[in-house]
């Protein structure tokens, strides 16, 4: 195993064997404060060499990272909504999880929103570690498309609520999943596209002498 994971390291360029080696250290150093080598031991070092692979990789356009609660109806709300979403929109989506057991998975969250290229978020609930990583996403400035159920979206921080990226949904409507799907698509596409043209207008103002404030280009 230590030679496979050292050949899939190297291949993207990382220094494979100090990677794993410093793996090993943290599975001795666990080791020494609960003595004993079980699963528990192995699990938060394993994911630390995870992180120290993900983190020299560029930010993937491609990737998008999807913030959603995990238990109830929302078990399958990712399947039906938020990875079909995602791949609308041609990036592959991925979420975190809740872990197996006493793990600590943060920083590997963290750093898979560092690599994203988009998020999701949904905020139907409201669920305290979706609100952390969407707060952690809009930190990064990343495209976050906020997602929330008609019935909740009264109980969303007003700011949250006035947020252009908001798109209401519902379980219960006509379509749904996959016309509920297409919409959103369609709706983030417009949002982008909206974006794009008024960056571009502004890009191309200009100044005539005399006038009071910069002239826009037609639209």
């Amino acid at each position: 195993m230590r030679g496979a994971a050292c050949a899939i390291l190297e291949r993207q360029g990382l220094q494979g064997a100090a990677l794993y080696e410093r793996f090993l250290a943290r599975i001795r150093l666990a080791s020494e404060e609960h003595p004993g080598v079980r699963v528990d031991t192995v699990l938060s070092p394993a994911l630390e060499l995870l992180i120290d692979g993900i983190e020299p990789l560029p930010v993937d356009p491609q990737t998008c990272f999807v913030a959603m609660p995990f238990r109830g109806a929302f078990a399958g709300y990712y399947g039906k909504l938020s990875a079909p979403l995602a791949e609308e929109l041609g990036a592959a989506a991925l979420r975190m999880w809740g872990g197996l057991s006493g793990e600590a998975h943060v920083d590997l969250m963290l750093a898979l929103i560092r690599r994203s290229g988009r998020v999701i978020a949904d905020l139907t609930g409201p669920n305290p570690n979706v609100f952390y990583e969407f707060g952690v996403a809009r930190g990064l400035a990343k495209p976050v498309i906020v997602l929330c159920q008609r019935a909740a979206a009264a109980a969303l921080p007003a700011n949250i609520v006035s947020d252009q990226w908001l798109l209401l949904y519902s379980p219960r409507e006509k379509g749904w999943p996959q016309g509920t799907v297409l919409r959103c698509a369609l709706q983030s596409r417009l949002i982008d596209l909206g974006s794009e043209q008024t960056v571009a207008r502004l890009a191309a103002v200009h100044w005539p002498a005399g006038e009071t404030l910069p002239m826009l280009p037609p639209r």
